[in-house]
C-alpha cells in the first residue's frame, strides 16, 4: 500500500495536521532547522498524534509564514 499524498501547500482547513516532511517541502528547510526554530520559540509547537509522531496545525504554520512576509 502506498502512503497518502501530503499537500504541497498550507491552505484549507486550519486544523489540518501537517507532518514534518510536508513542512520541509513547503518551507524549503530541513527537519533539524524546523526543530531549532521551534526550540527558540520562533516556530509553532507541534502536537503529538501518536507515541512517536508529531504534526503541526496548518493554521499555525500559515501564521508563521505570514509573519515572515510581514517582516520582509
Amino acid at each position: 500500500m502506498s502512503k497518502p499524498k501530503q499537500p504541497q501547500s498550507v491552505t484549507g482547513d486550519p486544523e489540518q495536521l501537517l507532518r514534518v516532511d510536508t513542512l520541509e517541502r513547503v518551507l524549503g528547510v530541513s527537519q533539524s532547522y524546523i526543530y531549532k526554530l521551534m526550540k527558540a520559540g520562533q516556530f509553532p509547537k507541534s502536537v503529538r498524534i501518536g507515541p512517536r509522531a508529531v504534526a503541526w496545525r496548518a493554521g499555525d504554520v500559515r501564521q508563521f509564514i505570514q509573519s515572515l512576509k510581514n517582516n520582509a
